[in-house]
């Protein structure tokens, strides 16, 4: 059996998984010329990586930013190495928060744990 593939519809984004994109669109209509094949996700991509080589215990890492990217690389960091020591260098003066729930935060609807850094 070939492998599912995902075929997105670029008029109205309709997405197929199937092994070969449909000869027509279900939702508007548009020919199999419509469709373009979707990069298989991140995470699926992610899992097929096998970590060979065991960092030595206290490992250090150093993170330029505290944006979201930043936090995003610490969190996979912490997941790869449980041990290893994360530095976070920014020019904020306030430890990471998330930025679009500023406004709910400022508003007084949302509590400043949730707009806070998490504790991982």
């Amino acid at each position: 059996m070939a492998e599912r593939v995902r075929w997105q519809c670029n008029v109205c984004g309709f997405i197929s998984e199937t092994e070969a994109p449909p000869e027509r669109c279900p939702v508007c209509d548009a020919p199999w010329t419509a469709f373009q094949k979707m990069p298989e996700p991140l995470v699926k991509r992610l899992a097929r990586i096998e970590i060979t080589e065991k960092r030595p215990t206290g490992t250090k890492y150093v993170i330029i930013g505290n944006s979201s990217a930043g936090r995003a690389a610490a969190s996979a960091i912490r997941q790869l190495d449980k041990g290893g020591l994360i530095t976070i260098l920014s020019e904020e003066s306030s430890p990471f928060y998330y930025r679009p729930i500023l406004p709910d935060y400022i508003g007084g609807m949302e509590g400043r744990r949730s707009s806070a850094q998490r504790g991982d």
